[in-house]
């Protein structure tokens, strides 16, 4: 960081003053951390479920078929692998029961909103649940 000033306050504070452009660099590190502090922490929660017997991981060929151009959305190969009915996953999620239909059978495009609370439900991170089509 260049160009940066310190003032000393007469209460004897120190106030730093620096660019706009380093500032926002700092936020960006700072958001960058916070996301990685994040997923650290779904990733141990999520570690914690499967040792308790909570949660089950997902078989490798459940994964493929999902990688795979599929007739089957990806929300609902999560929603099934847990054992969820469209109306329960939407009472998890807090969204209508209309709203995971129209996800799951590509009629409508979800919002960030509902694909966030959806992965939250799934215990999965959206990306996972979003396909190339919708972004």
């Amino acid at each position: 960081m260049d160009n940066v000033q310190i003032i000393h306050t007469p209460k004897g504070d120190d106030m730093v003053v620096l660019p706009r452009r380093d500032y926002e660099r700092l936020l960006r590190a700072r958001r960058d951390e916070d996301e990685d502090s994040e997923d650290a922490r779904l990733a141990n929660e999520q570690l914690a479920l499967i040792k308790a017997g909570k949660l089950k991981m997902i078989p490798l060929e459940d994964i493929r078929k999902k990688m795979k151009p599929s007739p089957t959305h990806p929300v609902a190969i999560f929603r099934k692998h847990r054992g969820l009915t469209a109306a329960a996953l939407a009472k998890k999620a807090g969204v209508s029961r209309v709203t995971i239909t129209h996800i799951e059978n590509r009629t409508r495009k979800g919002t960030v909103a509902n694909y966030q609370a959806i992965a939250r439900a799934l215990g999965v991170k959206v990306d996972s649940i979003i396909e190339w089509s919708d972004r």
